[in-house]
């Protein structure tokens, strides 16, 4: 899989259910896992990134009190969500209102997994951002080898 990139509006109904976009839905498989993010947006994994956060944190020593607070919010407020014949999936009413979702959103690509973000939330992330996109770049992206 090259990664999830792009963003992409999508409606979310009366009902709580949002299409996974066709370009995105394609890459993930069969199944995904959707969690809260570490801010006002939901995370959508497909089912191989989950496996792999599930093996990191089954190596973590159960006797560390931030590793056992993290999987018991984790695991506690994350579904499992199988996108129907139209490739949608059901979010849960809590996770709506946790994220600001009414009536429509923003599905973003991030490379592993992808983001459902409300469209004014998203759009103040980018503005806030923008700005300091090239300093972040500088430190965390790795310079071409042999120098400039």
């Amino acid at each position: 899989m090259a990664g999830y990139t792009g963003n992409y509006r999508t409606a979310v109904d009366d009902k709580g259910r949002m299409a996974i976009p066709a370009r995105l839905r394609k890459e993930g498989g069969e199944k995904f896992y959707l969690s809260p993010g570490f801010g006002d947006y939901l995370v959508l994994y497909p089912e191989s990134e989950w496996e792999g956060i599930e093996k990191n944190l089954s190596g973590q020593s159960f006797t560390r009190g931030a590793f056992r607070d993290f999987s018991r919010y984790l695991y506690a407020n994350t579904q499992e969500v199988v996108p129907d014949a139209q490739g949608r999936i059901l979010i849960p009413e809590n996770f709506l209102k946790e994220a600001g979702l009414t009536g429509e959103a923003v599905v973003v690509g991030v490379s592993r997994w992808m983001e459902i973000w409300n469209p004014a939330r998203f759009k103040n992330f980018m503005a806030r951002f923008k700005p300091k996109w090239d300093k972040v770049a500088e430190k965390i992206l790795p310079g071409p080898s042999g120098g400039a």
